[in-house]
């Protein structure tokens, strides 16, 4: 019995999440930092949401939806 061929889409979709994943980062960091914004400041993600740009906003949906 051969377990190759139920490994390539499981491979696929981790390297696609960490691709999404670093996307997020990429964008995210420079939105939060351009708004002011830290770690420290305790937000949560709703009241982040509101602050962040909608195009910033749409990549971590799609990081969220990935993890789902």
């Amino acid at each position: 019995m051969t377990t190759a061929p139920i490994l390539a889409p499981v491979i696929a979709l981790v390297l696609w999440t960490c691709a999404v994943q670093a996307w997020m980062v990429a964008t995210r960091l420079p939105a939060m930092s351009k708004l002011g914004l830290g770690p420290e400041e305790g937000e949560s993600t709703a009241n982040l949401r509101s602050k962040l740009p909608p195009e910033v906003q749409r990549i971590g949906d799609n990081y969220n939806h990935l993890m789902e």
